[in-house]
């Protein structure tokens, strides 16, 4: 999964982009669906709103985190570590993955 990382993309002087920089490691913002133009549906109703479960965000995360491309990932490796953090879903989401 190409995101379109960029070099200008990372990093604006906050906390976890400095901390990113140390590391190197990247930090990657997930929109999970249903929010913001992640919307799998034009029109939300409840048949659309199957898909809008715990064990879905997860699965998704999860997929996400094998397929991305990161710049400075030359090998491509879907074992690099990845810290899930976040706030409202994503912080129930981060604290209920394995």
């Amino acid at each position: 999964m190409d995101i379109g990382i960029t070099a200008s993309d990372m990093g604006n002087g906050s906390f976890w982009s400095v901390y990113a920089r140390e590391v190197k490691a990247a930090i990657v913002l997930v929109e999970h669906r249903y929010w913001g133009e992640s919307s799998p549906y034009q029109v939300l109703d409840a048949e659309a709103f199957r898909y809008l479960t715990v064990d879905q965000a997860i699965a998704d995360y999860t997929r996400f985190a094998r397929t991305v491309k990161v710049p400075f990932d030359t090998d491509a490796s879907s074992n690099a570590p990845q810290a899930v953090c976040g706030q409202s879903s994503a912080k129930c989401i981060a604290s209920s993955s394995p």
